[in-house]
């Protein structure tokens, strides 16, 4: 990546991130090896998220593949949940949405338990349309792109924890 690209980059989710965050200086090397990680990811998709699934740091294959998705859906900052679960975001594009919707549920309804945001977007998310009862478990994304199936794998890992009090 180019350095006008990286410095662009940078500002971009620097400012979305809580202020609490993109403020605290000795944290600055910490959101460096994160964004350094996640365009190492490239050409796949990769985001670090919040406790609610909100993105504060992409890679551009992420910023891409949700560049189609009206702002007003996906949220600002972008929500995984919001992205992937509303009508005119992925649930459309999704081959398997109903069990991969399903599981997303049941991790939104895990959090929702625990988290007085998580419940709000919950609350909010389980008005829309087509979507089935939560589970758990383990579960495999199926993305498409016109007839063609995209294949693709979803992992998620909770290595970091930055408490900003």
């Amino acid at each position: 990546m180019s350095a006008a690209m990286a410095t662009r980059d940078a500002a971009t989710t620097a400012s979305s991130m809580p202020a609490a965050l993109s403020s605290r200086a000795d944290l600055a090397r910490v959101r460096c090896d994160i964004q350094s990680l996640l365009e190492a990811h490239d050409p796949y998709p990769g985001v670090a998220v919040d406790r609610c699934w909100d993105v504060w740091l992409s890679n551009r294959a992420a910023r891409r593949l949700v560049a189609g998705i009206p702002e007003e859906v996906r949220g600002t900052p972008t929500n995984v949940f919001r992205a992937a679960l509303h009508p005119d975001g992925f649930a459309p594009l999704t081959s398997n949405f109903d069990v991969w919707s399903a599981y997303l549920l049941g991790q939104l309804h895990y959090l929702a338990n625990r988290d007085s945001l998580a419940a709000e977007l919950a609350r909010e998310i389980e008005t829309w349309p087509g979507l089935p009862p939560a589970r758990s478990g383990l579960i495999s994304i199926v993305p498409r792109s016109g007839s063609r199936s995209l294949g693709g794998r979803s992992t998620s890992t909770a290595s970091l924890c930055v408490c900003t009090r």
